[in-house]
């Protein structure tokens, strides 16, 4: 072909790739317009402002989760870390926030609350890309009436932000939306609001689709060529992040969901005050809708100073923070007790944890303090993190020491001063109890 028409043919290339970007846009803000009336329908609040639409590939949308991602405090030796913590026992991967970013295979789209944005990761059917917009409009909204960066986004920035909280008003925000998109299934399903049973049924079948079916979801007849290219990217995605952060980070719109449908059950207004007036504190209060009702706060654990102790002049400090009764669950799915997770996690009143460095060597250690509701939901939890030990705790010396209502932990070096270190976390103080 001679040049001169290779170059003619790449500029005519080039000039319909742009006539069809200009045609497609005004059809994404039209889409998005008509499911924003959707949107206001189901909550009864108006948008106070337009919402720019953008479509990303891919690859894109995995880069913009990575860098929303990398916005967020670095823990250092982060898989050491979560090895101690008993979230994970396999080896070093790459850096989490690339890891992190591989959810977005997970997802088809995004709200970006910094520059109202809603970005759309990939072509979809239609049906998939009305319940996207419906969700993410519902971020939108979230943020236009109730401050999603305050909320949620700079609180999760802090330094001390409290990890279980920061769980919690997670659950709260991707729940609600959810919810949104179990309402609107709900209207084109029966061509009215569903009544309460109705939206339970549909709530019930939306939390059930875990990730563990995924597999047999592809033997659907139903499932058309882009779902099932979109499930199995999913499920790509799944085999490749650790279980933790997969099951965490799903169980913030499926149990957020289900705790939002038992606040509503009193009205929007009830709802408003988990934004408003008192936002969940712990996961505990996800998992338990009636210990949010009743304002049951966790328990708070604090240590005397560490820089102060000569117990720890040798130790770097690399995270000290709070698990929650929804992580504890992942330990113990991770070491192989299914079983006994959601009981012995259940009996959870609060917990703190440090992990340590050695400052010479590559070694660590870590304490935990954790604080149950009963002696008996005490002793259930020591028996099993025991059967954990079993595992985790090989060529290390751990102590577990049970006081009442609290279970006390330390993982250690075998040359490590482990009951001086109990010693240590005997004196910290708990609070609110």
């Amino acid at each position: 072909m001679p040049r001169k028409w290779l170059f003619l043919l790449i500029a005519v290339s080039v000039v319909v790739a742009v006539l069809v970007a200009m045609l497609r846009r005004p059809a994404l803000e039209r889409q998005a317009n008509r499911m924003q009336r959707e949107v206001t329908a189901i909550r009864g609040l108006e948008f106070t402002q337009s919402i720019v639409v953008r479509r990303l590939s891919a690859v894109e949308g995995r880069a913009f989760v990575e860098g929303e991602i990398a916005k967020m405090p670095k823990i250092e030796d982060y898989w050491a870390v979560v090895r101690m913590v008993g979230l994970y026992r396999g080896p070093d991967l790459e850096p989490p926030e690339k890891i992190y970013a591989q959810l977005a295979d997970l997802v088809l789209g995004a709200y970006d609350e910094d520059t109202d944005t809603l970005f759309l990761f990939d072509d979809m059917d239609e049906r998939e890309e009305r319940m996207l917009f419906v969700h993410e409009l519902y971020h939108a909204l979230q943020d236009q009436h109730f401050d999603l960066k305050g909320y949620l986004i700079d609180r999760a920035r802090l330094e001390t932000a409290n990890a279980d909280e920061i769980l919690a008003r997670s659950a709260v925000v991707e729940g609600d939306a959810s919810y949104a998109v179990a309402n609107y299934l709900g209207r084109k399903s029966y061509g009215a609001q569903p009544t309460r049973g109705q939206l339970t049924d549909i709530i019930v079948a939306l939390a059930d689709w875990t990730p563990e079916k995924w597999d047999e979801s592809l033997q659907d007849p139903a499932l058309t060529k882009k779902m099932r290219a979109h499930l199995l990217r999913a499920i790509e995605a799944r085999n490749r992040v650790p279980r933790y952060m997969v099951g965490t980070f799903m169980g913030t719109y499926t149990e957020g969901m289900i705790f939002i449908h038992a606040v509503h059950e009193k009205g929007w207004s009830e709802v408003d005050k988990l934004y408003r007036d008192y936002p969940p504190e712990s996961s505990e209060q996800i998992l338990h809708p009636e210990k949010w009702f009743a304002r049951e706060a966790p328990v708070t654990i604090a240590w005397p100073s560490f820089e102060s102790d000569p117990l720890f002049a040798d130790w770097q400090l690399l995270v000290e923070n709070v698990l929650g009764e929804r992580m504890w669950r992942e330990v113990f799915w991770e070491y192989g007790l299914e079983s006994e997770a959601k009981a012995v996690a259940a009996g959870w009143g609060g917990d703190r944890y440090a992990v340590f460095k050695h400052r010479n060597d590559n070694i660590h250690l870590m304490l935990t303090h954790t604080s149950w509701d009963t002696p008996q939901d005490a002793a259930e939890f020591s028996a099993a993190y025991r059967k954990v030990l079993e595992t985790k705790a090989r060529g290390t010396q751990a102590r577990v020491f049970t006081q009442g209502n609290d279970v006390l932990i330390v993982e250690c070096p075998l040359d490590a001063p482990a009951d001086a270190l109990m010693e240590f976390n005997r004196r910290a103080v708990p609070t609110g109890r």
